[in-house]
């Protein structure tokens, strides 16, 4: 059993690649606190521990280039990732080129990608007219030629992704996207109710979390209060002649 690296939400995928992915990307200051709070879990698939690398410091690509490399390689060594995800298309593609030359396996992601969700108008689909879509294909094969080991396709049509992966020698990835890929992702949370004021469409819940959890906290609560909690099988004691005994110690100081 190998196990899945999660970062803050949990992420679960079940395809050919089982990965995950973090809360929105953190700033450059909170690196350390994004690889601490880096947890594994184990899964009985094949998994690829996978993290998200979205730092936007400076306006020199150059410089971007050498920041994502490093920071990846700080997850690959701290976090014990064995590989990155990168939002974006051929615009990364010097960073996704330099990180796959330091031996870093990366993951792309492609449509709807959270970390620049204000340019793309908001969590909606992507690629709805044929010009969007061509980019996106465009990308996905661009991301393929740098040296992505796989592509996460993100709310884009099912039409598009099943021609993407027609033609992709690398594992696609439909979140949200359809059928029509080598493998399937969803948000663990949004399988299991915890998130109950929101479920996005693409999402199916195969579990109420949230009220199980809920529920289970009234009823400890109520117990607590009524005195019914903790039973006596869940406490421990020490024999009569033994608490006499401190008693009479604890009296002697007095």
């Amino acid at each position: 059993m190998k196990r899945l690296l999660a970062l803050t939400s949990l992420v679960l995928l079940v395809a050919i690649l089982a990965a995950c992915a973090p809360a929105p990307a953190p700033e450059p200051q909170v690196v350390e606190k994004v690889v601490k709070e880096t947890v594994v879990v184990e899964v009985p698939a094949q998994p690829v521990k996978k993290t998200v690398v979205e730092f936007w410091t400076t306006d020199n690509e150059e410089d971007r280039v050498n920041t994502y490399e490093a920071i990846a390689g700080r997850f690959m060594a701290e976090a014990a990732c064995d590989g990155i995800k990168l939002e974006g298309g051929q615009e990364v593609v010097s960073r996704v080129k330099a990180i796959v030359a330091a031996g870093i396996p990366v993951m792309g992601h492609l449509g709807l990608t959270p970390q620049s969700v204000s340019s793309l108008g908001g969590f909606r689909l992507q690629g709805k007219s044929a010009k969007q879509a061509k980019k996106i294909v465009d990308d996905a094969r661009a991301l393929e030629d740098a040296g992505a080991m796989a592509i996460l396709l993100e709310l884009v049509p099912d039409q598009v992704c099943e021609l993407i992966t027609e033609r992709a020698k690398v594992p696609i990835i439909s979140l949200g996207s359809g059928p029509n890929a080598s493998g399937q992702l969803l948000i663990f949370h949004d399988m299991f109710g915890l998130y109950p004021k929101f479920t996005p469409k693409m999402a199916k819940k195969y579990g109420d979390a949230d009220k199980v959890i809920g529920d289970g906290l009234k009823q400890y609560v109520a117990e607590v209060i009524g005195k019914v909690f903790p039973e006596p099988e869940r406490y421990f004691g020490i024999k009569d002649e033994e608490y006499q005994e401190l008693r009479r110690l604890v009296a002697a100081e007095e």
